[in-house]
Order: C-alpha cells, then sequence, then structure tokens
C-alpha cells in the first residue's frame, strides 16, 4: 500500500488532519506566550522562563496521560486534558502581566496537553495492515513537520491581522477542535485500553524494557541535535543575514524533512529496523557535519534541507520500533516517552549549543554533530539488544 492508499483508508484522514490541527498549540505555545507577554511589557527573561514551565509540562504530562490512556482508554482523555489546556491558554491573556498567574498557566497547558502523537501511533496497527505500516508511519512524520510549517505561519497571521492575544485563543481553539474530533473518531472510540491484557501497576512502566530505553536514549541524542541546530541557525541568521533570515532556514529545514518522510514511506525496505535507524542516524551525522564549514547562504540552505531530510525518516523508523518493543499494555505510554525524550534532548541541545556560542558558530555546530554521533554509537551499541524484539516480528 501507498502513502496515497494509506491516505484513503478509513478515517485515516479526519485522524490525521484532526491530529495535525489538535497537535499545533503544543508548536505555537512558546510563539503565542511570547508575543503576548512582549505586548503585556514582559523581558524576555521572564518568557523563557514562561516557555520553560510550558516545555516542563509537556514533558512531564506526556507519559502521565499516556499510562491513563492505556488503563481507560483514548476519547474521554482527549476531550478533558484539551478542555484544560485550553483554558490554561486562555489565561495566559487574562493574566495581563501577572508573571506568576502566567507561569502557572504555561505550566498546566503543558502539562494537560492532549497526547494526540502517541494515540494516534498506537491506532495505526488497527487502521491499516503490518506490511504497510511503515508507509503510515511515515506519513504520521511528515504530519508532525506540517505542524512547524503551519503553527508559526498562523501565529504570524493572527498577530498581524488582529492582535498577539488572538494567537493564544486560536491556540485554546485549536487544542479543542483537533483532540475532540479525533476523539470522535470511531477508532479512537472503539480502541480497548490495555487491550485486553492485564493492567501492569509498576510504577516504571514501560520503562522496564532495556530495549525501549536504549531507542530513547537515541532519541535523546537527536533531540538534542535538532535543539543545538535551531540555536546555531539563529545565530547564524544574525551574523550573516541569509534571505528570510532564521524563521526561512528553519523553514527548509521542516521542508526537507517532509521530503524524506515522503521518500522513506514509498520505498519498500527490507532491512531490519534497527539497520535502516543506524542510517539515518548516520545520515545525520554526515548532514550535520557540514553546517561545520559555516557555508555563505546560498549553500546554507542546501545543507539545512539535507540535516532535515533524515530527521522523518528517522523518527517513522522509532516509532515502528516502539510499537515492537513495547508490550500492548504500554503502548501509548511508550510513545509518550519517546515525544518526552525528544523534547528533553532538544531542551538540553539548546543551551549548550548557546554556551558554545560564546567562541563562535562552528563549536555550537560541533555540539549537534556530537549529538548526532551520540545516536549513532548508541545504535550500534543497542542492535544486539534490539536483535529478538525484532525477530519476533519479522
Amino acid at each position: 500500500m501507498t502513502q496515497l492508499e494509506v491516505l484513503r483508508a478509513p478515517h485515516v484522514p479526519r485522524l490525521l488532519a484532526s491530529g495535525v490541527v489538535g497537535r499545533i498549540p503544543s508548536a505555537i505555545a512558546a510563539l503565542a506566550a511570547g508575543l503576548v507577554m512582549r505586548d503585556a511589557g514582559l523581558g524576555y527573561h521572564l518568557v523563557g522562563w514562561a516557555v520553560g514551565a510550558f516545555a516542563l509540562g509537556l514533558a512531564t504530562g506526556g507519559p502521565i496521560l499516556g499510562r491513563i490512556v492505556d488503563r481507560r482508554g483514548q476519547s474521554r482523555v482527549l476531550v478533558a486534558s484539551s478542555l484544560v489546556a485550553a483554558s490554561a491558554f486562555v489565561l495566559v491573556d487574562l493574566a495581563d502581566d501577572r508573571f506568576p498567574v502566567i507561569v502557572l498557566a504555561m505550566a498546566v497547558a503543558g502539562l494537560a496537553t492532549p497526547p494526540l502523537e502517541p494515540c494516534l501511533r498506537a491506532l495505526w496497527p488497527d487502521l491499516v495492515d503490518d506490511d504497510d505500516l511503515d508507509a503510515a508511519l511515515s506519513l504520521d512524520a511528515a504530519a508532525q513537520e506540517l505542524v512547524f510549517i503551519i503553527g508559526p505561519a498562523l501565529v504570524a497571521t493572527a498577530a498581524a491581522v488582529v492582535n498577539p492575544e488572538a494567537a493564544v485563543w486560536m491556540a485554546a481553539l485549536l487544542g479543542i477542535v483537533g483532540a475532540c474530533t479525533f476523539a470522535r473518531t470511531a477508532p479512537s472510540q472503539e480502541w480497548e485500553p490495555s487491550h485486553g491484557t492485564e493492567v501492569d501497576g509498576h510504577w516504571l512502566g514501560p520503562l522496564r524494557s532495556t530495549g525501549l530505553v536504549l531507542l530513547f536514549g537515541c532519541l535523546l541524542f537527536q533531540g538534542a541535535a535538532v535543539g543545538a541546530l535551531t540555536i546555531t541557525v539563529v545565530a547564524y541568521a544574525e551574523w550573516v543575514s541569509p534571505p528570510g533570515g532564521a524563521g526561512a532556514l528553519l523553514a527548509v529545514n521542516a521542508f526537507g524533512a517532509l521530503l524524506g518522510a515522503l521518500v522513506y514511506g514509498a520505498v519498500g525496505w527490507s532491512a531490519p529496523l534497527p539497520a535502516r535507524l543506524l542510517g539515518c542516524s548516520v545520515g545525520m551525522v554526515l548532514t550535520y557535519a557540514l553546517l561545520v564549514t559555516t557555508p555563505t547562504p546560498g549553500p546554507m540552505f542546501a545543507i539545512m534541507v539535507a540535516t532535515g531530510f533524515f530527521l522523518a525518516p528517522m523518527l517513522a523508523v522509532s516509532f515502528s520500533m516502539v510499537g515492537r518493543l513495547s508490550e500492548a499494555r504500554h503502548v501509548t505510554e511508550a510513545f509518550a516517552w519517546l515525544v518526552t525524550l525528544f523534547t528533553i534532548g532538544n531542551a538540553a541541545g539548546s543551551p549548550l549549543a548557546g554556551i558554545a556560542l560564546g567562541s563562535g558558530l562552528v563549536p555550537a555546530a560541533l555540539v549537534a554533530v556530537c549529538a548526532t554521533a551520540g545516536s549513532a554509537l548508541l545504535c550500534v551499541a543497542a542492535r544486539s539488544t534490539w536483535a529478538p524484539a525484532m525477530s519476533e516480528h519479522a
């Protein structure tokens, strides 16, 4: 089944579209809140704390909500969490310049962000045959890139046409619309908690799987690489002034990831999943290494496409591996941990690159390169651990 055929499968268009809409708030929260806070006269250092509170809430809430979904089902959790997150976004605007209220609201918005990503990935085996999962998950990864292309454009439009406060109201509305539309689909409503297996009360849940922990470690490194890349690109744009600035470079990077996802889904793969993950990781090492050349704007745009190209396939492979390494009773929480570890890595890579920028662009780029290399080395070390689980699902 091709990606186009996957899109024609029952329920898939609605699930993908509502997932994109519902995920936009998490992609625009930092920008939207920053605009509102600056409009209220608050300093950038306070914006940073508010954005950090949202990221911390997002990283913490994902696995918690994922575990609740595994025990209670998808629909009620998605609807309830979307209402809480939307209320928190609205409070960011209503708080005016009361910084403690804004920080608390941003933390709650992150904590209650509906777990649409892990919910969708838990549904894919029910939506398509096993042989079609690669195409489906590559579409999922492509949709994720659309979130980061569409989201900032919507914020810029809302702020310009209405006012900065409109951006957080838009985040609240999109979150509710996306989550509720997703939750009303038959696959989401019919998805059975734990798939009939006994609920595991151990507090570690899916983290008791060594294979999953190693995979999450790879994603932690890759998240750090992306975080370091973002900061490096912002500094590059400030010092070199390419057309369109950092925004254009990051948009091109997202386009490269979208292109990579479409190419990955169109290929009929025979290589085992760990080998594909290693190949994507090595591809990221090689393309990220080009950043240390600090090229002129023309080549830099080409490099940004290249650095994005392997990211979405790497995520698609990771999604497939989580589905195989996780027990059915932990599947939603496992996918949530993947998102959380990638987010934590991103949050760690950004300040590390920022520190390295004190010595120039090359050291900052090297932070990103070292992070991708760490992921590739961990892939090599983990292959013997992953092999038994992969052979069971061959």
